[in-house]
């Protein structure tokens, strides 16, 4: 099911509409929205968007610099 994809992931509900909003970070779906469950409305509906900048932090591909408790997958096959 499509809740409102990376454009909506912080879901933002005010109105923006002369500011900017940067986030430099990492964005992880766990789940599906228990409450974001309806059609996407477009932008002007009932909130203007922001201005985005998005940006992945580097600091999350060096092991030593991650936040505590971060999940991990690891793949122990030996060839």
């Amino acid at each position: 099911m499509y809740s409102g994809g990376v454009e909506n992931f912080l879901r933002l509900l005010e109105n923006w509409s002369s500011a900017s909003l940067w986030y430099n970070g990492s964005i992880v779906a766990m789940f599906p929205s228990q409450y974001a469950t309806n059609f996407w409305q477009q932008t002007g509906n009932y909130y203007t968007a922001p201005t985005r900048s998005w940006a992945f932090d580097t600091n999350f591909t060096n092991l030593s610099k991650l936040p505590p408790l971060t999940p991990m997958v690891v793949n122990d096959v030996t060839p």
